[in-house]
């Protein structure tokens, strides 16, 4: 039986100042799995993830969810489809200072529902006990550790139930014991949910703990991608100059 296909990417290209970052780059993602894009700093991870989103338009190519290409749609027509599917883990978890807690993880749900303000409540709390936070709803983001942040910006990722979550280097500024908590959220949202997820990092301990498949952004292409245990074993120069951190290898440094 063949697998569904949640996310389809064909001939994605983006350039800034002639600089291109995507360079004609080709992937399916399963409905259901949890992929793991790795990539050194300034690979393009994050445009890669903010194209899949509708926050940047490519230079060309199709961007497929489901069997919509939202790569020529107006921002109206992509910001329904964001607001539907998608929710959206960002870099140290993009709080709003001036919320609280439970304000920020309902923005969306009052921003894009007309959901009573008891449901509203209610929800906000299911999410903040899903990732293990309870009776902060008060604090502000400024009070709280590095590692809370995160998890309160996954509730608010979480509170719309997307069928689809992304993660912008879900691990990093972490210590080590924090990191594994927030890896170990995502395998019990992927539990829970279902949902599709993609996870972008350069965090090899990550990728090992969250990912079904594992994919090498390089050069603005995916330059190989295979379930887990076998990427990790793939004999692909520039796999395994990554995972074992060589400096000599066809990865350039710069």
């Amino acid at each position: 039986m063949e697998e569904e296909i949640t996310i389809r990417i064909k001939n994605l290209t983006k350039s800034f100042n002639g600089n291109k970052v995507l360079d004609g780059l080709d992937i399916d993602i399963k409905k259901g799995e949890t992929l793991g894009i790795l990539g050194k700093s300034g690979s393009g991870k994050s445009v890669f993830l903010k194209h899949l989103i509708g926050l940047m338009k490519p230079d060309s190519g199709q961007i497929y969810i489901g069997a919509i290409d939202i790569a020529p749609l107006a921002e109206e027509e992509i910001s329904v489809i964001r607001r539907m599917l998608f929710g959206m883990l960002f870099q140290s978890g993009a709080l709003l200072d001036s919320l609280t807690v439970a304000e920020n993880v309902a923005l969306p749900l009052r921003e894009g529902t007309n959901l009573a303000e008891d449901k509203i409540d209610k929800k906000v709390k299911e999410k903040l006990e899903l990732v293990g936070l309870k009776d902060i709803e008060e604090q502000m983001p400024d009070s709280l550790s590095g590692g809370m942040r995160r998890r309160v910006g996954l509730a608010r990722a979480l509170v719309m139930e997307p069928e689809i979550i992304l993660y912008d280097e879900p691990t990093s500024g972490l210590d080590p014991i924090i990191a594994n908590s927030i890896n170990q959220m995502i395998l019990e949202v992927k539990k829970l949910t279902g949902a599709t997820s993609i996870v972008v990092t350069h965090d090899l301990n990550c990728i090992n703990i969250i990912a079904d498949r594992v994919g090498l952004l390089y050069d603005g292409k995916i330059l190989a991608i295979d379930e887990k245990e076998k990427f990790m074993k793939s004999e692909n120069p520039y796999v395994q100059q990554f995972i074992h951190g060589r400096i000599e290898g066809p990865i350039k440094i710069r």
